[in-house]
């Protein structure tokens, strides 16, 4: 299920929604570590917006487990 909610989301999609969350400093702070582009091919980019939701599940983890 989350892959074919991925696989709809086009890169310009990500990015913007990430801005309008979070800011466009975020955005392109995002776009720079994972290399995201708005205009990247679909494929590389569901793969580096996989890696995004897998920095974001472990790390949120991490995260909590220093703070303790």
């Amino acid at each position: 299920m989350v892959m074919s909610r991925i696989a709809s989301i086009q890169p310009k999609a990500f990015l913007d929604g990430i801005a309008h969350q979070l800011g466009s400093e975020a955005a392109a702070l995002t776009g720079r570590t994972y290399g995201i582009t708005s205009d990247m091919d679909q494929n590389l980019f569901q793969t580096r917006a996989m890696q995004w939701m897998g920095d974001l599940g472990f790390e949120g983890d991490t995260s909590w487990l220093l703070d303790r």
